[in-house]
């Protein structure tokens, strides 16, 4: 497999949108977990632990849609 074509992960601002939709990054101080959330979702609790509440932050994510970057295939 050639590598040298695929698009390099790039940092995603707090406030960006991710993959052309209204998720954003945001992680849980507390457990360490992270997630992509809708901004309404950012400063409730944590959907696991729910000690703190979850805080925008910065993500290292690729640029394309997961599902571009998985193959699958139909049974």
């Amino acid at each position: 497999m050639n590598t040298s074509s695929l698009p390099q992960s790039q940092i995603v601002e707090e406030t960006a949108s991710i993959w052309g939709t209204s998720l954003h990054p945001a992680g849980c101080p507390a457990c360490g977990r992270v997630y992509l959330v809708e901004s309404a979702r950012i400063g409730q609790n944590c959907p696991i632990c729910a000690r703190e509440k979850l805080q925008a932050q910065q993500a290292l994510l690729r640029p394309e849609a997961p599902e571009l970057l998985a193959s699958f295939r139909y049974p």
